[in-house]
């Protein structure tokens, strides 16, 4: 599988999720679900890097900063992430 074969390991509490130990301790997570993907990880370099890698291997598309997932409102607060449980 490619998260493997990139050096990820999956979560053993949520299959879905693949985590990363960067050289300099930080992490890169990555959240799958059916046909949707969340990256988070700190430098947003690394990450267009990560979706390059993903988009040579995979027909995918790349919506930008995801606002809203799965009734999870995303938001982006300096260098904090947030994120809040809308019901609709």
């Amino acid at each position: 599988m490619f998260m493997s074969e990139q050096g990820y390991t999956r979560c053993e509490c949520d299959h879905c999720v693949y985590f990363k130990k960067e050289n300099h301790g930080s992490y890169i997570i990555m959240l799958f679900y059916v046909d949707d993907m969340i990256v988070a990880m700190y430098n947003m370099q690394k990450i267009n890097v990560l979706i390059g890698k993903l988009a040579n291997s995979f027909a995918m598309k790349d919506f930008g900063f995801g606002m809203k997932i799965l009734h999870m409102r995303i938001t982006r607060q300096e260098e904090k992430l947030k994120i809040n449980i809308v019901l609709e």
